[in-house]
């Protein structure tokens, strides 16, 4: 567990490190630079000993291993008969919408927010209803909610740990959400593909469906070991749906839409979970001490400010007092790579991934101070 090892990323394809030239650090896209745990890179090595790779399906022993994580995670009680298989996270997202209604309708979502919860808003005829978050606190705004609301309004998209932001929702906030939805008859689909990855030890994460029986029937809720154990490539992802008759709708149009979780994906995740917590430990004390390095060197710097993040490893970089417009393209031509707020209908801030080698975010941190001091 060498978090400080570095790769040579760039010539096995790297989506994040080949976005730009050799000169730009990039703290983009959101996946870490480090080596998987050892478990997973076994079960990875069986898979290609094989020699045959025809269909397959995940491992039997996944199902038992998904419900004994989130129950000593979480604290949730499943049964296997709600789980759904999934390659990713984003597949079961946009087949739980056009579950919801083949007509247009309303999808209400609060932002700034992970992109493509905005493209699925907006996607086959469905109106995008965007509610900004209050930015104190990046608390959801519920009078802004009722506002927006209208009669074809049927989803809320939910994103917990929150990326960009890097919020955990409180039982409150959740509970809140939760008496919204159900009062106005709104399906909840919750991405809590950041559920493993908190930061702030004194909290811990609560899937929504948890909450009771009633918000379990009209919540699709997604999670996948992708982000927390570094395996985004091998499509490990399912849902967890309660309700039969949601469920069994949500899997007819998940078999002519997505492609099945392979079995490498579900000997992955199986490993994950089963056998790596140690790995991940060790990961959330390096993140950990990468964000609070982070959080004082960016604080220090004039007209730069960012919130502690209670979850994942996305840094929420509020730019608006630093007198320099599009900060993004600004950092690029200082050697750092990293997403502009607007992406996520954020105004004034940047998200910056902190999930890589110290003194390769001690250099960015270096190379965004000058880019200040400059002024562009």
């Amino acid at each position: 567990m060498d978090f400080e090892r570095v790769y040579d990323r760039k010539k096995d394809g790297s989506l994040k490190w080949n976005k730009y030239n050799e000169e730009v650090i990039p703290l983009w896209v959101a996946d870490m630079d480090f080596e998987v745990a050892e478990p997973i890179r076994a079960a990875v090595q069986r898979y290609t000993d094989a020699g045959i790779y025809g269909y397959a399906m995940p491992p039997a022993a996944l199902a038992g291993t998904v419900i004994s994580w989130l129950r000593s995670r979480y604290g949730w009680e499943i049964e296997k008969e709600w789980i759904v298989w999934l390659p990713s996270v984003l597949s079961g997202l946009g087949t739980a919408a056009r579950y919801v209604s083949a007509a247009p309708y309303g999808v209400m979502t609060s932002v700034p927010v992970y992109r493509p919860f905005l493209d699925i808003g907006s996607a086959e005829g469905r109106r995008l209803q965007a509610v900004p978050l209050k930015a104190e606190g990046w608390t959801m705004d519920f009078d802004a909610m009722e506002a927006a609301l209208t009669e074809d309004t049927r989803v809320y998209i939910l994103c917990n740990p929150h990326n960009p932001t890097g919020r955990m929702y409180s039982r409150g906030e959740l509970e809140q959400l939760a008496d919204f939805c159900l009062k106005h008859d709104i399906f909840i689909l919750s991405d809590e593909i950041h559920a493993d990855l908190t930061l702030d030890q004194h909290r811990q994460h609560i899937p929504v469906a948890s909450l009771s029986p009633e918000v379990a029937a009209q919540t699709f809720s997604f999670f996948s070991a992708a982000k927390a154990f570094n395996i985004p490539a091998l499509n490990s992802a399912f849902a967890v749906i309660p309700d039969a008759r949601h469920r069994e709708g949500f899997d007819k149009i998940r078999l002519h839409t997505v492609p099945n979780m392979t079995l490498l994906g579900g000997d992955a995740c199986r490993a994950a979970f089963a056998e790596s917590g140690g790995w991940l430990e060790a990961a959330l004390d390096y993140l950990r001490a990468n964000h609070d390095f982070l959080y004082e060197e960016i604080n220090a710097i004039p007209g730069l400010k960012m919130n502690r993040a209670e979850a994942t490893y996305l840094a929420w970089i509020d730019y608006s007092e630093s007198g320099i417009p599009d900060f993004a393209a600004c950092l690029e031509k200082y050697g750092v790579g990293v997403m502009e707020g607007t992406v996520f209908m954020g105004e004034n801030h940047i998200r910056l991934n902190f999930g890589t080698q110290r003194h390769v975010l001690e250099e960015a941190v270096r190379r965004i101070r000058t880019a200040v001091e400059n002024r562009g």
